[in-house]
């Protein structure tokens, strides 16, 4: 009997992707209301719900991105309940990555010894990546991700890419 097992994806998802989605589901907190970030917004939550559908992806976070994603939520004065709510979620739901100082360590080689590295927090985002041997990294910023040997997926496309 012959048969193709699948290899489950690993994808990184990166901080503005989490944020745009809580942002969708909870229009209150957003402050400006742009086309573009509503846009975004959209784009956001149909790709997180389409990853959150799909079994044969396993998602990772990096756990800077959940203590980003809780100052980001304290900056706009999300009530309590639900900042407990939503970080349960991405605890629940996704594997939280640790950095450590190895990791801290192999970022900032990343972004010293790369003349096209412009963002440490996207070189940190490409080691825990890496680290964890992620397949895929879903955010809005590409071009960041550009100096990498990484596949970068936009938010919009990853219905057709994953």
């Amino acid at each position: 009997m012959t048969g193709k097992t699948s290899i489950p994806r690993r994808i990184l998802l990166d901080i503005n992707l989490l944020f745009n989605d809580f942002l969708f589901r909870n229009p209150t907190y957003a402050r400006s209301q742009t086309n573009i970030e509503i846009k975004n917004r959209l784009f956001a939550n149909q790709a997180m719900n389409y990853i959150r559908q799909q079994r044969h992806f396993n998602t990772f976070v990096a756990d800077f991105s959940v203590a980003k994603m809780i100052s980001l939520m304290d900056s706009i004065k999300v009530k309590k309940e639900m900042q407990i709510e939503e970080i349960q979620g991405l605890v629940d739901k996704n594997t939280i990555v640790s950095l450590g100082g190895n990791l801290i360590k192999n970022t900032l080689e990343e972004f010293k010894n790369n003349a096209l590295v412009k963002d440490m927090e996207d070189a940190l985002q490409f080691t825990v990546s890496r680290k964890h041997k992620c397949t895929h990294i879903v955010t809005f910023n590409k071009k960041d991700f550009d100096p990498f040997d990484v596949q970068v997926v936009l938010p919009s496309k990853v219905r057709g890419i994953l």
